[in-house]
């Protein structure tokens, strides 16, 4: 399921179904509000606003408007330290660079509390436990051919539906949003794959 606010779509879903235009705006807006914020006596140049907000959407465009509030909020309470009454496109990017290794962290951090918390309930299960021998057995004998099989014949019409969905859901981003989250191939594969089995009565 795809997300139906703004605040929750990336800069490259935004350019892509609304426009470069969508995309400028919020993130001079956020500029703007951020050199009001801090009553500086010098502010930026429109033009190196215009300069500051192409390198963002360059660098950032898998950041959404809720990512940059964040992060400039952070900057507001002197999260990333002082300003020193001077602001440009060097100090914002370094205050993005920072966020974005916070954000890597909690994002990498809950998908494996997920993924822990998943696994545990799937190998619960004596059908998840008799379905991986069915595998290993089916490797095995694979194994034993002479004849060489080409990688795609290895591929179940399952598998490859799943592929096609998740390039589907990923477009122009660099992960899938799946039921309101992003994800990487793998994970959104073992969450499809639990849905399969579930659906068929395997769980």
């Amino acid at each position: 399921m795809i997300p139906t606010t703004s605040s929750c779509k990336s800069l490259a879903y935004i350019k892509k179904y609304e426009g470069i235009e969508s995309v400028k705006r919020i993130l001079t807006n956020s500029i703007d509000q951020l050199q009001t914020y801090f009553s500086l006596e010098r502010i930026m140049t429109p033009y190196q606003v215009e300069m500051t907000t192409e390198l963002i959407e360059e660098t950032f465009y898998y950041f959404s408007p809720d990512d940059f509030r964040k992060c400039f909020r952070g900057a507001m309470s002197g999260k990333y330290g002082k300003i020193y009454n001077r602001l440009d496109g060097a100090v914002i990017m370094e205050w993005l660079r920072a966020y974005d290794i916070e954000r890597t962290e909690i994002i990498v951090r809950e998908q494996m509390e997920r993924n822990k918390q998943e696994a545990k309930e799937i190998m619960s299960t004596e059908s998840f436990n008799g379905a991986m021998k069915k595998l290993i057995d089916e490797l095995a004998t694979k194994t034993k051919r002479k004849d060489p099989e080409s990688y795609e014949s290895k591929l179940s019409p399952f598998e490859k539906q799943v592929i096609a969905e998740y390039d589907k859901l990923r477009g122009m981003n660099r992960f899938a949003v799946y039921e309101g989250k992003e994800m990487d191939f793998d994970t959104y594969r073992m969450i499809r794959y639990s849905e399969e089995m579930k659906n068929q009565g395997e769980i």
